[in-house]
């Protein structure tokens, strides 16, 4: 047991000094932003868009019951579901 307490004891610092890193994420100035999106704009002319066209999509729902044995959906909430889909990808 004492050699437990000692292990963890022991590795304490190292948790404590990898908890206080630099921080997330990358920082950037406004212009440094303002560039790169205007390079990841630059790229959608770039992409072939007609390799997508004509293409189908299997969308399956999982519905699960709750504890009342009840789904909480109906069919007009999936058909919604499936018009808001279609219109997202037009």
């Amino acid at each position: 047991m004492l050699i437990r307490i000692y292990f963890i004891f022991s590795l304490f610092p190292f948790l404590l000094n990898a908890q206080s890193g630099l921080g997330c994420g990358n920082r950037m100035s406004p212009a440094q932003l303002q560039n790169h999106y205007n390079s990841v704009q630059s790229l959608n002319s770039l992409l072939p868009h007609d390799t997508c066209l004509h293409r189908e999509l299997s969308v399956v729902f999982h519905i699960v019951l709750d504890s009342n044995k009840q789904t909480g959906v109906t069919i007009a909430d999936l058909d919604s579901c499936i018009n808001k889909l279609n219109m997202a990808w037009k």
